[in-house]
């Protein structure tokens, strides 16, 4: 069995090897699905021993995991989906690009439009914002961070 994570104890390293390998072994990029559930389960105990390292509860550490799972699975929805610019700010997704003609698919996957800044997005419920001033997306990067998604030709993530 290969140990895909093995020497890796920084959480940032963690994820950046998982994009890595998210990018060779996906199901939707070529990959097959049992390589990529073995990744996904060595993904998930790198990330809870690293947790456990900065002594996390285990109800954090589940609160964690579970919405990095749900923002890896939300990903996996759109990821084959050609033109899509995808953000990620803070916890949330944004979606810019070419958008209009899969809006249908955008919507089925529960992804909401923001007509103020003429671009998808998607968040955990508990990610709900209450603030009242409106920010502009570039706003929003500038107070949460930014990272986009970049893609190859072939709809990998780089």
């Amino acid at each position: 069995m290969t140990l895909y994570f093995e020497g890796l104890e920084i959480k940032e390293e963690i994820k950046a090897m998982y994009k890595e390998l998210a990018k060779k072994h996906h199901p939707d990029l070529g990959g097959n699905i049992a390589t990529m559930q073995a990744i996904n389960s060595q993904y998930e105990q790198c990330l809870k021993g690293q947790y456990q390292r900065e002594d996390k509860s285990i109800t954090e550490i589940d609160e964690l995991l579970s919405k990095d799972i749900n923002l890896r699975n939300k990903l996996n929805e759109i990821l084959a989906i050609d033109g899509l610019e995808i953000e990620l700010c803070g916890s949330w997704l944004w979606i810019t690009g070419k958008t209009q003609e899969n809006k249908d698919i955008l919507k089925e996957a529960k992804f909401k439009w923001a007509r103020k800044k003429q671009a998808w997005y998607w968040r955990e419920e508990q990610a709900k914002s209450y603030n009242r001033k409106a920010f502009s997306l570039e706003e929003i990067r500038c107070r949460h961070g930014s990272e986009k998604l970049k893609f190859k030709q072939n709809k990998q993530i780089a």
